[in-house]
């Protein structure tokens, strides 16, 4: 019940969700990557008692965590960008993970933002971002 379980059943899921995918990172691109792509960031709260009364059992211990996953799509343009969009979102909308030992509910969708142009690394592309939690409890 790790962050890691819940980041591996997420990548996992990009990777495999159609016949070919697109490359998937995990929190950083290989240096020599080009276009298109799919970055995956993601991070687990466990939920105190102050937060969510019934993230605890009686003996006050923690027992429900919240994954938050960000995909941004890269892309040569707007289109590609929006496209990978695409693909994350077809990949979790209505999909629940399953973990060894968690039950997880269905993801859902907390944000998205446009596509817009990046030139940091000094080949011109468009990103597309979404933002999506599922939250997971002991089996």
């Amino acid at each position: 019940m790790s962050a890691q379980d819940h980041a591996a059943v997420v990548l996992d899921r990009l990777k495999t969700f159609r016949a070919s995918p697109p490359a998937v990172f995990d929190n950083k691109v290989d240096k020599d990557a080009r276009p298109p792509y799919l970055l995956v960031r993601t991070s687990l709260l466990w939920l105190g008692a102050q937060s969510r009364p019934d993230a605890v059992n009686l003996a006050n211990e923690i027992r429900k965590a919240t994954c938050t996953v960000r995909v941004y799509g890269v892309g040569e343009s707007a289109d590609a960008a929006r496209l990978l969009f695409d693909y994350a979102t077809d990949a979790f909308l209505n999909w629940r993970p399953v973990i060894t030992g968690r039950v997880c509910m269905q993801m859902y969708p907390d944000d998205t933002f446009e596509a817009t142009p990046d030139e940091r690394t000094g080949v011109a592309y468009f990103e597309q971002g979404s933002v999506w939690s599922f939250t997971s409890s002991p089996a």
